[in-house]
């Protein structure tokens, strides 16, 4: 045995209490150098661990442990050392207590060194961690996120052997992940606990296991699934069953009667929404493996972009819109008019069968908090906010001077918003009778809604000349819907040149449930019927026409930030528009095939949102009587 490991024994066996500093200022060491010497001395004792010697001779060993963990100052390369001294001395445990079948289980001695052992392994596994991680008994400076593993050992150590409720509450607060399975096993592990301090003699800790219960079972954070915690409430409801007296004899049968209804009630309808959201995958967040994907995307080729940003542009979205997307402009040309749609690139910075756009189709449509693509990606990268360089699509739409459609392309460009409007705005300035280039661009925007709302016997012509020469204004409604109209008439002829085309596409189609249409005639009387016999829209990669808007194809190219469907067309736009693919008819027919697989699940989605939305507003009505 070394002079450092005979000082060492002698201190940690003669003495009750042992002072890290002491030990540093006798032995005279640094502080990593009198760390490691602690831990090759208990590796020594280890290997020569006895189960037949007296338990109390054996129990400075843990004391020596708990002096290792005694807070101080070493460097990160430091830290490293002396975990993978701390490996060593964790095998060492593992091995002795792999060995203990050699030794006669009959002695006391045998059972509380085996015990003393294992308490050993979990404080070298606390101590591991606390040099892994910054992390002590009073203090919690932690973010796990790769190792479910560790983090598991590092709770279960704070709960059962730590058991300092403000020290659980500050790891609960910084952990960024945490593994359902790995939950519900210490959560069962916690109500073993607190059930046998309500039965039991030893009630003292009652109040600690029953914050440990709440904390997990009660959070906003979804620390288990809604299966473990249905099963969860029926363990406490059959133990409440069994020892009803005990409970009552111990005057402990109104707490766990609380917490009981503290679980169940918030309605029982709080736990179907909340089972159902679970089930049909309406999420909040994002996987850690998408999260990643999504840090690491790389921009799209600049030099495949044409440069517009020097192009005035503005946007209009309703008002505190964090996701800035409508985007149009008008342009006189000699020939006629221009309209174009700029939407986000989406399709540009995701690749193909990605994890991002395998979690897009799964999700189907952005529906409340549920987003079809992670914020931040969508804030950063696709917000048309005003001043940024944007990677865009623009769909352009080219009208003669009557106003009829003669062509339709698409490119891809980088633009750059200048002005960032709400509808209270549009409002505001359509009014002004400046010159300025905002003021000219809503006017004419407002006014070629209007004409091309219209139905299609209207001579948009003598329609466009009244509304500028004699600068028509009309009403408010009209002025709110310039995206809503101008975005119809994108979605309409996108479609229709697909349609013309004879290529494949997504379209949105409305139509009634039957051919009885064919049988009723033009009456006012007959509103209320053609009402109950219209379908809902649903998405087909078969047009069908839609007819409550009274087009002859209809789709969703406008929103890929929120809508599959939109986002798949963007692809389309940009294969056949853009590149000029070729395909033949039973290439058609394969496209057409897997596109009416994406249309079904899609619609699908559609039924489990508005399914959602029911139940939402039917605990929501529960809550304002």
């Amino acid at each position: 045995m070394t002079v450092t490991n005979e000082k060492l024994e002698t201190k940690f066996i003669k003495n009750k209490r042992v002072s890290f500093i002491e030990l540093q200022r006798k032995l005279k060491l640094s502080e990593i150098a009198l760390r490691k010497s602690i831990v090759n001395f208990m590796i020594v004792q280890i290997k020569n661990f006895d189960f037949k010697t007296p338990y109390k001779d054996n129990k400075y060993l843990r004391k020596t442990l708990i002096c290792l963990n005694k807070k101080g100052e070493i460097s990160y390369e430091e830290k490293k050392e002396l975990i993978k001294d701390l490996e060593v001395l964790k095998k060492a445990i593992l091995d002795k207590l792999l060995n203990s079948s050699l030794v006669n289980r009959q002695k006391e001695a045998f059972c509380l060194n085996e015990k003393l052992l294992y308490e050993l392994l979990d404080e070298v596994n606390y101590t591991i961690l606390l040099f892994k991680h910054e992390f002590n008994r009073s203090k919690v400076s932690i973010e796990i996120k790769e190792n479910e593993t560790e983090l598991y050992e590092l709770l279960d150590y704070v709960i059962f052997v730590n058991q300092d409720i403000n020290v659980f509450k500050k790891l609960i607060k910084g952990i960024n992940y945490l593994d359902t399975s790995f939950n519900n096993a210490i959560v069962l592990k916690v109500m073993d606990n607190y059930f046998n301090s309500l039965i039991g003699t030893n009630d003292s800790n009652q109040n600690y296991w029953q914050e440990i219960l709440e904390t997990f079972l009660l959070s906003s954070k979804q620390y288990l699934k809604l299966e473990d915690l249905s099963l969860l409430l029926n363990r406490i409801e059959k133990f409440i069953n069994k020892n009803k007296k005990v409970l009552e004899d111990k005057n402990s049968f109104d707490d766990i009667k609380l917490l009981y209804k503290k679980l169940y009630f918030p309605e029982k309808k709080e736990m179907d929404l909340d089972l159902f959201k679970e089930t049909n995958r309406i999420l909040t967040s994002f996987p850690y493996d998408v999260s990643k994907e999504m840090n690491n995307l790389a921009y799209p080729l600049k030099e495949q972009f044409t440069d517009l940003t020097n192009k005035e542009l503005l946007s209009i979205d309703i008002k505190g819109a964090k996701l800035k997307e409508n985007v149009f402009s008008f342009d006189f040309l000699e020939e006629g008019y221009l309209l174009t749609l700029y939407v986000p690139a989406i399709t540009s910075y995701i690749k193909k069968g990605s994890l991002m756009e395998q979690e897009a189709y799964q999700r189907g449509i952005m529906t409340f908090k549920s987003d079809l693509f992670p914020r931040e990606f969508l804030y950063d990268k696709c917000s048309f906010e005003q001043n940024k360089d944007r990677y865009a699509f623009a769909y352009e739409f080219y009208f003669n001077q009557d106003f009829h459609l003669v062509d339709i392309k698409a490119k891809k460009v980088i633009i750059n918003v200048d002005v960032n409007l709400n509808y209270q705005d549009v409002l505001t300035l359509i009014q002004d009778n400046s010159n300025d280039w905002v003021n000219k661009q809503l006017f004419f925007l407002k006014s070629l809604s209007q004409v091309l709302t219209c139905p299609n016997n209207t001579d948009f012509k003598y329609l466009w000349d009244f509304i500028i020469n004699t600068n028509y204004m009309g009403n408010d409604k009209d002025i709110e819907n310039i995206v809503n109209n101008l975005t119809i008439c994108a979605n309409q002829h996108m479609a229709n040149y697909f349609v013309q085309n004879d290529l494949p596409f997504i379209f949105r189609n409305n139509g009634f449930k039957d051919d009885l249409t064919n049988k009723l005639i033009n009456n006012n009387e007959l509103i209320y019927i053609f009402d109950k016999l219209q379908t809902d829209s649903y998405f087909s990669s078969y047009n069908q026409g839609h007819n409550v808007l009274k087009k002859d194809a209809y789709c969703q190219i406008s929103t890929p930030c929120r809508n599959y469907a939109a986002y798949i067309c963007q692809r389309l736009i940009e294969l056949f528009l853009i590149n000029d693919k070729k395909i033949d008819v039973n290439e058609k027919r394969k496209w057409e095939k897997e596109l009416e697989v994406i249309s079904k699940h899609l619609n699908n989605r559609s039924k489990i949102n508005e399914e959602y939305l029911d139940k939402l507003n039917g605990i929501s009505k529960i809550k304002r009587r």
